[in-house]
């Protein structure tokens, strides 16, 4: 493992916190509040406010809205029970992800 994975995952380690319960029944939509964002060296994270229990799944691709408005698209990277952590794909021109935005499963562009 690179040193910039291993980074990484323990950067997903400390967003999600330890102790968490394993992962039960997804009983929801696909989407969640954003509670945090956290910049880093090589990737910036977003911490979502739900995870599998609210159905988000990693590798799940998640757009990003404020009051309507696209803002960003996420990927879902790792989901414990109540909380999720998304590596930033894309954000809008002249718009960054603030806690409070919408964050919600897109369906493949292709299907």
């Amino acid at each position: 493992m690179t040193r910039t994975a291993a980074s990484l995952l323990a950067c997903l380690a400390a967003a999600l916190g330890a102790g968490e319960a394993a992962p039960g029944p997804a009983a929801a939509l696909g989407r969640a509040e954003v509670a945090e964002v956290r910049a880093g060296a090589h990737a910036d994270l977003v911490v979502l406010a739900g995870g599998h229990a609210a159905g988000l799944r990693p590798g799940m691709v998640c757009g990003v809205s404020r009051r309507g408005r696209d803002v960003a698209r996420v990927v879902v990277a790792e989901s414990r029970e109540t909380r999720a952590v998304a590596l930033v794909l894309a954000v809008a021109p002249g718009e960054s992800i603030l806690a409070g935005d919408l964050a919600e499963a897109r369906a493949h562009p292709r299907i």
